[in-house]
């Protein structure tokens, strides 16, 4: 079999392997026993790739070693003949690196593929640990361990979600933390409950990117209604697509920038405005290319929620900030595997997303209990049961 069979070969196996579901632990041990078989068979065609590769490399190597020393012994004889072959040679040696990078481009790409399956496989066989505890979540919203690299916080935060959250009684672990909301933060929850009936999205981004900065944001139950806010935010965002959204998403960034300066647009009329947005071209490039990562990031919490659903509000992992560009390359993909192959999942009927059904319910319970408990009683207890 020729190196390009085996390539192809290997492609069409890992593709497959991939397609399949990965076994549960209701599944025979002869079914695991195959799967392990199957991804042994990977890993050895890969390495018998690698090893394919490496001889080419030195043939090849040998091959541009005799072709300098034909050139070195043409040298001095002047013919024509000697230069075009010379000129032939090189073309050819120029050729072959031009396909080896090619085919290495494509060894690592699907070498990084298999890692992403790999990874989400061990993150899948984690469910079988049971539901997360009340305190060891709250452990991790008291204590986060920041001296984690990218990927062991997101394998972490992962391999929770699918495991799902257990409801308990909160009260006693949570009292400490409990604080009393500022009103603004009332008055936060209050204007996201009038834009749910009257929608406005500059007004609910506005709200949203102001409360940042004058809310407990390090307070854990705040966290988790501006990720609720920030998801519907997103999601107004998303819904504008088609003809005419470009000039509306433009317009918008214009808006937001405008406001953002008011005392060099506020007492301008409109031609002067857009005479000074020409004047501003700079600044307002770099404003919307922050808007852009932001957007980003809000979009990648919209993923997580609806792959994963609850789950991702519980976590104190899943927030815009921390889905932005502190994320790695394969992370999306990550998210993608890890809803094609994980246990089956159900669509709720009203919610329009898919969920992962077994944990739902819990996770519901878990964040309904949490939430009450880290509430003050009275009229921020209210109205965060209202939102």
């Amino acid at each position: 079999m020729s190196y390009d069979d085996l390539l192809d070969a290997y492609k069409s196996i890992e593709a497959i392997v991939s397609d399949l579901p990965l076994p549960s632990e209701s599944d025979s041990p002869r079914t695991k026993s195959t799967w392990e078989k199957l991804l042994h068979l990977c890993h050895d065609m890969f390495s018998v790739i690698e090893e394919e590769d490496e001889e080419e490399e030195d043939e090849e190597d040998e091959d541009v070693q005799q072709k300098l020393s034909s050139q070195e012994q043409s040298q001095g004889q002047g013919s024509q003949r000697g230069s075009q072959e010379q000129q032939a040679g090189a073309q050819e040696e120029e050729e072959e690196e031009h396909e080896t990078a090619e085919e290495k481009k494509e060894r690592k790409k699907a070498a990084a593929h298999l890692k992403v399956i790999k990874r989400a496989q061990a993150l899948i066989g984690g469910i079988a640990a049971g539901k997360v505890l009340p305190s060891e979540l709250f452990e991790r919203i008291s204590h986060p361990d920041l001296s984690l690299k990218a990927p062991q916080q997101e394998d972490l935060a992962l391999g929770w979600i699918l495991r799902g959250f257990e409801g308990g009684s909160w009260s006693n672990l949570v009292g400490k933390q409990k604080k009393n909301a500022s009103p603004s933060t009332i008055e936060f929850l209050q204007l996201s409950a009038r834009l749910d009936t009257t929608p406005n999205l500059t007004k609910r981004d506005t709200n949203l990117v102001n409360s940042v900065g004058t809310t407990q944001s390090s307070t854990y139950f705040l966290d988790v209604i501006h990720k609720m806010e920030t998801i519907k935010c997103a999601k107004e965002w998303l819904a504008h697509t088609g003809a005419g959204s470009g000039n509306y998403k433009q317009e918008f960034n214009t808006k937001l920038f405008q406001q953002a300066n008011p005392r060099t647009f506020r007492h301008l009329s409109d031609a002067a405005k857009q005479k000074k947005m020409v004047e501003l071209k700079q600044d307002f490039r770099a404003f919307k290319k922050a808007r852009e990562e932001l957007i980003t990031a809000r979009n990648r919490l919209v993923c997580c929620w609806d792959y994963f659903g609850t789950g991702v509000l519980i976590h104190p992992f899943f927030t815009a900030p921390n889905l932005g560009e502190k994320r790695g390359k394969t992370f999306k993909s990550l998210l993608d595997t890890l809803n094609q192959l994980a246990p089956p999942a159900e669509a709720v009927q009203g919610a329009g997303r898919t969920r992962f059904h077994d944990v739902e319910k819990e996770n519901r319970n878990a964040l309904h209990g949490l939430m009450k408990a880290l509430c003050a009683d009275g009229v921020e207890r209210t109205e965060v049961k209202k939102y």
